[in-house]
């Protein structure tokens, strides 16, 4: 692509990230797409991060160094306020970005004028950045994006996908409209909604503007325990902190979300408790109350429909032998 393409600004969070932020900048610096910026906002490292950044002799890379820490969400506004140009990206120095993030990223919004912001699914890599498994979107979203039948979403699309799956947008996969970074969301409501002040934040701009999905697989997400996101989840598992945003967003459309249940209770397939069963197979508890009330005739009934019925059968017994296996395991 030439300079007359749309630039982008990727605003890299940084924190004593000697180990790591080599194999990011190398990622970054050698992307397909050509007309962007990267700007590095260190957070007072201490170790050699910033040697590290020098040591790239690159004219699309500029440093922007602190003298004294602040917190990582007080670095992720000041990435708010400095987006600029037509898309920014707030990355994380500890992972690893495909060649063609930016490319893919710009090609979607581009063609996608009421999508804002746009999300990737993952590759999980470990501390040696080898791959130990992927982040998915959920199986309903993965169905859609590739029978090329939607690929995104509004506000409440997002929350009934939320409250089934949970929170499945990767934070440092995210490239928006800068305008929306810097006028829209301006900060994050960490006083709020705390470890899930990012689960807000893609909510806020789902009211504004649709919330795109890329299927393909664009960065390799580090699961690491030196990680701010890492630790992050740890937190959101043990406080809770994103039940606090669903909370507040269905007490904020709590009429719509009533009438989307009510459509949704009416016209129930076996088909959804049996996947939903699926993603919680790991809790033997919630999966339980999930097939409980779900009964062999009635699943033998629906299987005659067609190919999704017999999917479900399939799913009926593998979960119901899950469940038996894991009964036996914690004597549920």
């Amino acid at each position: 692509m030439n300079h007359t393409s749309p630039k982008v600004k990727i605003l890299l969070l940084c924190y004593n990230s000697e180990n790591t932020i080599n194999e990011t900048l190398f990622s970054l610096v050698n992307q397909t797409y050509e007309n962007y910026e990267i700007h590095v906002l260190d957070n007072a490292s201490t170790d050699s991060s910033l040697e590290i950044v020098k040591q790239f002799k690159s004219a699309k890379l500029f440093s922007h160094p602190l003298n004294s820490t602040i917190s990582g969400y007080e670095n992720y506004d000041r990435a708010l306020k400095m987006a600029d140009y037509d898309y920014s990206a707030i990355f994380h120095s500890d992972d690893v970005y495909d060649k063609d993030i930016i490319r893919e990223q710009v090609g979607y919004l581009e063609s996608n004028e009421n999508v804002g912001i746009v999300f990737t699914q993952a590759y999980k890599i470990n501390e040696e950045s080898k791959i130990i498994g992927k982040i998915n979107f959920p199986l309903v979203v993965r169905f859609l994006l590739f029978l090329k039948i939607k690929s995104f979403f509004n506000t409440l699309e997002l929350l009934k996908l939320f409250f089934k799956y949970d929170n499945f947008l990767i934070c440092p996969s995210a490239m928006a409209r800068s305008s929306i970074y810097k006028t829209d969301l301006k900060r994050n409501r960490v006083e709020l909604f705390k470890s899930a002040a990012d689960v807000d934040n893609w909510l806020r701009i789902s009211e504004k503007y649709e919330i795109g999905l890329i299927s393909k697989r664009l960065i390799k997400y580090r699961i690491s325990t030196n990680q701010f996101s890492a630790e992050n989840r740890l937190k959101r598992t043990r406080r809770g902190d994103v039940f606090k945003v669903f909370n507040y967003y269905r007490s904020k459309y709590r009429q719509d979300l009533n009438k989307i249940y009510l459509f949704f209770l009416k016209n129930l397939k076996i088909t959804d408790d049996l996947i939903t069963a699926y993603n919680h197979k790991t809790d033997c508890k919630i999966m339980h109350k999930r097939i409980k009330n779900i009964g062999l005739g009635a699943v033998l009934i629906y299987s005659l429909t067609g190919v999704k019925g017999f999917k479900s059968l399939l799913l009926f017994f593998y979960i119901k032998l899950m469940d038996v296996a894991s009964k036996l395991r914690v004597g549920l």
